[in-house]
């Protein structure tokens, strides 16, 4: 039979059976301290980007005619061309970014088999089982019999640790990187942002070079001098742009903020997590003790064992 709950006969109960709820609540807790101590701390660090301007690069001319030509010989003369931070953006987010930094930089081990950051000597210890770092061999037995990672787990690890993201307000875009090492997730952004800027910039410079020598071929072939004056003034433009891109190292993005080394964890909010297990643990007492209560049961007896817990059925004699 149901019950009107009683404030004062529930806080007289939660008194009584606040042992239980200690015992319990501290076992619980030293079991999740236990497993949260077991989880490795780590760090992040980030940087924060800003697209390059390029309003000071030489404007070619308007190309008229000479668009449509190019476009047949896979040169891209401007208008629909991706812009470049987006471009740099979704690059970084794929899966052939990353192959060409793994085949370029030795970073497999501490992507996939980092265990713990040594402070002191400041460097990573890996897990053995899965890479001996002695003798730069993979445990075959954890890769499925291969000798590398493949490129897809290994992606699929990098992107868990790994992001880019774009406002697409102010265009800032923001590169992090989250690890056991704080060394490694920094030198992991600067690396990307590198080879990021390299990347882009080789595309270009070889966009501009083959317009050049498409250029130069039609002026070879041209019997009119007008259009010869036309290709070359094309070509020498092309020549300052090539010129003003190769000699610049940020080719996309111009760093605003620098990744640096963290010295304090990101990851796990160990005390977070044992004041939002308290506070379930609370709640979950308190929901159980009230439940009991509605459906008319005794739920604390002082003379019963060392908790003092009885639960038994009200009875309603009837007269």
């Amino acid at each position: 039979m149901k019950n009107d709950l009683n404030v004062t006969e529930f806080f007289k109960n939660f008194i009584k059976g606040f042992k239980v709820f200690f015992i319990i609540s501290f076992l619980v807790l030293a079991s999740s301290a236990a497993i949260l101590l077991s989880i490795e701390n780590k760090y992040l660090a980030y940087a924060k980007l800003a697209p390059v301007n390029d309003t000071n690069q030489p404007q070619t001319p308007n190309l008229g005619a000479f668009t449509g030509i190019a476009g047949l010989a896979g040169i891209n003369m401007g208008g629909s061309k991706l812009e470049n931070d987006v471009y740099a953006v979704e690059l970084m987010n794929s899966r052939s970014f990353f192959k060409s930094i793994v085949d370029k930089y030795d970073i497999l081990p501490d992507i996939i088999a980092t265990k713990k950051f040594d402070q002191i000597e400041m460097k990573s210890i890996y897990d053995m089982r899965i890479y001996n770092s002695d003798t730069n061999q993979w445990n075959k037995e954890r890769l499925e019999g291969r000798d590398y990672p493949s490129i897809q787990k290994s992606y699929d690890v990098f992107k868990k640790m790994f992001e880019v993201s774009r406002n697409d307000e102010n265009f800032i875009v923001t590169i992090s990187a989250l690890h056991e090492s704080p060394v490694f997730a920094r030198n992991l952004v600067n690396l990307v942002i590198e080879e990021i800027n390299l990347r882009v910039k080789q595309r270009d410079v070889a966009e501009d070079e083959r317009f050049i020598d498409f250029m130069t071929k039609k002026a070879e072939e041209t019997v009119d001098i007008e259009a010869r004056k036309v290709f070359y003034e094309l070509i020498g433009k092309k020549y300052q742009e090539l010129a003003l891109k190769s000699s610049r190292d940020y080719f996309v993005f111009n760093i605003i903020e620098e990744p640096v080394i963290a010295e304090e964890k990101y990851y796990p909010s160990r005390l977070l997590y044992l004041i939002l297990i308290s506070f379930s643990c609370l709640v979950i007492y308190s929901s159980l003790l009230m439940s009991l209560m509605y459906f008319g049961y005794n739920v604390f007896n002082s003379d019963k064992s060392f908790t003092g817990i009885k639960i038994e059925k009200k009875e309603h004699i009837q007269r």
